[in-house]
């Protein structure tokens, strides 16, 4: 019997609903999973051992052979929660370059798979909710989405930039630029750290500094809205450097909203105009 920690072969058979792979693996133990993955050349038609007991995988594709560490398993489902630690075959061929940091942030789970093959996991799975509605694929696979919230934290060199939560965590991650944001966002998010070069961050942890996050959204006509979700009522000083957001290219209108509360949501009630529209 599988436990938590042991290092099992799965053939990833189907993605949950956000994208997880779904694998099938048998009982397995450490040095076995070592043994098949070192020894076995596996086709893509392949099964490792026995299809016994379900796991799920992020970061993985339908077709493929993982080698994967066992986490925990579902009180209410029996199937395990797992992470991959090497892919041994592909179900597809990856696609690289896309984003440098893909892995770690974890918001694009699909973003280094070959647009066909994503295509073809969504018009199976809208022909088996609707028959026959149709389908039709995006016309652009990157540079799509005209709104993002992104976090306030240290770069590398210890000044305030944006960025987002790392995967299944609150660790920030510093990101210039996202593959999937159309261009005037991409752009603005390399403008604004000269703009709040000088407005402490919020630190979760110990509840100090002021600028918690970023949010912009962007017309079809490059027009953009920036919100600054700040953790107390700015004074002047701060309303001045965060109104400078309005002198960017693109940038119609700057709003403050203010959140001081702890827990997991991004913004709070309360919310007014800096500079422009709102």
């Amino acid at each position: 019997m599988a436990s938590v920690g042991d290092r099992i072969i799965a053939r990833i058979v189907d993605l949950t609903p956000e994208w997880e792979g779904v694998g099938l693996f048998g009982a397995v133990g450490t040095k076995e999973a070592h043994d098949v993955a070192d020894s076995v050349v596996m086709e893509k038609s392949q099964s490792p051992q026995n299809d016994g007991e379900m796991v799920r995988v992020p970061g993985v594709w339908p077709g493929d052979i993982v080698e994967c560490a066992l986490l925990a398993r579902s009180r209410h489902h029996g199937h395990w929660f797992g992470r991959a630690m090497r892919v041994v075959a592909h179900g597809v061929t990856r696609e690289k370059g896309v984003c440098p940091v893909q892995a770690a942030c974890g918001g694009c789970a699909a973003l280094t798979i070959p647009y066909e093959a994503q295509v073809a996991q969504k018009r199976a799975r809208l022909e088996a909710l609707f028959p026959g509605a149709g389908f039709v694929a995006a016309p652009q696979p990157l540079r799509y989405r005209n709104k993002v919230k992104w976090i306030v934290g240290p770069g590398s060199d210890g000044r305030p930039t944006v960025g987002f939560y790392r995967h299944d965590s609150h660790r920030f991650l510093p990101v210039s630029d996202c593959a999937v944001l159309v261009l005037a966002l991409a752009r603005l998010a390399r403008q604004l750290p000269e703009v709040i070069a000088d407005v402490p961050p919020y630190n979760e942890a110990d509840q100090t500094g002021l600028l918690r996050a970023i949010l912009a959204k962007c017309t079809s006509s490059g027009e953009m809205l920036v919100t600054f979700v700040v953790a107390a009522r700015p004074d002047t000083d701060m309303v001045d450097r965060l109104s400078a957001a309005g002198t960017l290219e693109g940038v119609a209108g700057v709003t403050c909203n203010l959140h001081p509360d702890t827990g997991n949501r991004l913004t709070g009630h309360e919310e007014w105009t800096l500079v422009g529209a709102d």
